[in-house]
């Protein structure tokens, strides 16, 4: 498990997904790909939540670089060449529950 200083909030976007209908349609296969099992007990490996932004949809995760990187390929393989994908380091608020969801989980509270 990755130290917390390691970790940073990235935003992974997937442009022109504007309805919701759209985005129904990609956010359950990438919620099963960050999270098989949605009743586990244990932390998700990749702390994650949804937003939107700019009428994109927005998936927020807390991750190190690499599996950041390797989050935007999974995402990209779902949404296949209909969308842009695109992956930044989010605002410090942007997704504060994925902090929480961390500390929460790893009894830092």
């Amino acid at each position: 498990m990755p130290e917390l200083g390691e970790l940073r909030v990235y935003e992974v976007r997937v442009h022109g997904c504007t309805s919701d209908e759209e985005q129904l349609a990609v956010k359950e296969p990438i919620a099963r790909t960050l999270c098989p099992d949605e009743w586990h007990a244990s932390p998700c490996p990749v702390p994650w939540g949804f937003g939107v932004a700019d009428d994109d949809l927005a998936l927020g995760i807390l991750a190190t670089p690499y599996t950041a990187l390797e989050v935007t390929g999974w995402v990209r393989s779902i949404v296949g060449d209909t969308r842009t994908v695109s992956l930044h380091r989010a605002a410090e608020d942007e997704f504060p529950e994925l902090l929480e969801q961390y500390h929460a989980e790893h009894g830092l509270n």
